[in-house]
Parts: C-alpha cells; structure tokens; sequence
C-alpha cells in the first residue's frame, strides 16, 4: 500500500470512528475492499478492527484535581440559632453580639461574607457585621479560645453608634 493511500485510509478511519463516537457506534468494521465503517455490530463479512491497533486510542490521563465544594451558607437568627442553612453548620453564642459559626472544616484560602439580615419582616438596626475566620495567620484574627481554629468564624455585631456589641440576625456565606 502506498504512503498516499495508507494516510487516506488512516484519515478516513479517524473520521468513520469520531462520526460514529458521536453516533453512539460501539466498533469500527472493514469489509473485503478495505473500508471502514462504524456500527454497532460488525455486517455478516465484515471484521472488526481494533481502534487502539491503529492508534485511535490513547491511554487513560490521570485524574482530575477535585472541585471545590459548593458555597456553604447559612442565616442565624439574633439569638444565634440558625434560621435556615446549607448543612452541618453550628452557632456558638457566648455573649451578646458575639457569635462564633462552626464549618467542621479548615478555611484558609475561602472567601468570607457575611451581612445584616432581616427575619420575618423585622429589621434590627446595628452596626455592620464584623467578622473573620478564628485561628490567627495571615487571613485570620483570634478568636474566644474555645473556638480559635480555623473551621470557625468570628462574628461580632455592634450597635449603631459603635459602643457596644449587641444581638441581630445575619446572613454568612463561605465559598
């Protein structure tokens, strides 16, 4: 067989298997004069020829890296119980204004928000939110020893005019 018609039949073997990949064919077929078709099951005189044999197939890539887990979330009430969430989340509310949310995992590297909310149509009026994530470092700050870890997040709420912590429900997400 010539160079030319061997890089012709191996061109339209490429074709016939991608054309019948995306048709759903499970083997590649030859009959007596050659040609190459996909099917599902090989014809009365054809044979089936093995796609890796000519180089089809290549061998298996390595496994992906795993995907971040979707954001984590949830609403806390001003009495730090949780309104509604996205599973597995605590609240700890030692003093008011003072609320530390347990992840059960590290944090480091997450993006952190959180922001005043209103429950059942009742605003409570404070300060803006202030939070980080427990455990020091560089993204962190220190938090009540009982939660300085970074699976917690420190959420501290002030009043409006900034004198004292005081309780009022908010939204915290981390993704």
């Amino acid at each position: 067989m010539t160079r030319q018609r061997s890089s012709v039949v191996i061109s339209a073997a490429l074709l016939v298997f991608a054309a019948g990949t995306w048709a759903s064919a499970e083997v590649l077929c030859k009959n007596k004069k050659g040609v190459l078709a996909s099917r599902t099951t090989c014809k009365g005189k054809e044979t089936t020829v093995d796609a890796a044999a000519l180089g089809l197939v290549g061998p298996k890539g390595d496994k992906g890296d795993k995907g971040d887990a979707a954001a984590r979330w949830a609403v806390v009430k001003d009495d730090g119980t949780i309104a509604a969430q996205s599973g597995g989340i605590t609240v700890d509310h030692p003093n008011p204004g003072e609320y530390y949310v347990g992840f059960g995992s590290g944090l480091e590297g997450k993006t952190l928000s959180v922001t005043a909310a209103c429950l059942d149509a009742t605003c409570i009026f404070s300060g803006a939110p202030q939070a980080n994530i427990c455990g020091g470092g560089p993204a962190g700050g220190d938090c009540n020893p009982l939660f300085d870890d970074t699976s917690h997040v420190g959420v501290f709420i002030q009043n409006t005019t900034q004198s004292a912590l005081q309780n009022a429900p908010f939204h915290i997400a981390v993704f």
